[in-house]
């Protein structure tokens, strides 16, 4: 098995998914990229035996973070997730998912989500 890590992002802007995309890689993770919630959630299904961590946008079409968060989390109550958003964390969502879910406000240094993405796969 590969000690290479898997990162499913969930992320509709095309820009900042290229560029996390990209710098994820240069760090030696492995990136799926879905730009819908419900793209998430497949791709998670298809790949969930590969997929140490979960960075999604809050604000998704077709499904929202929260509920990408709450549909994984069926599936494998142990995955970690980073929630990223330009909106006030939800605390009830954060203390749902202690210990296993990050939240990011936007806008964010890459190197801040790059800090969190190594803290959460170690």
């Amino acid at each position: 098995m590969s000690d290479i890590k898997t990162i499913l992002l969930v992320e509709d802007d095309e820009d900042i998914v290229s560029c996390l995309k990209e710098l994820l890689e240069l760090q030696g993770y492995r990136v799926l990229v879905a730009l819908d919630g419900e793209e998430g959630v497949n791709l998670y299904t298809e790949n969930r035996e590969r997929v140490s961590l979960v960075v999604t946008d809050l604000n998704l079409p077709k499904m929202d973070g929260d509920e990408v968060i709450r549909t994984i989390n069926e599936m494998n109550p142990e995955q970690r997730f980073i929630l990223v958003s330009g909106y006030i964390a939800d605390d009830k969502l954060i203390k749902l998912y202690e210990g296993r879910l990050t939240f990011l406000q936007k806008p964010y240094r890459f190197q801040t989500i790059i800090e969190l993405v190594r803290e959460q796969t170690t």
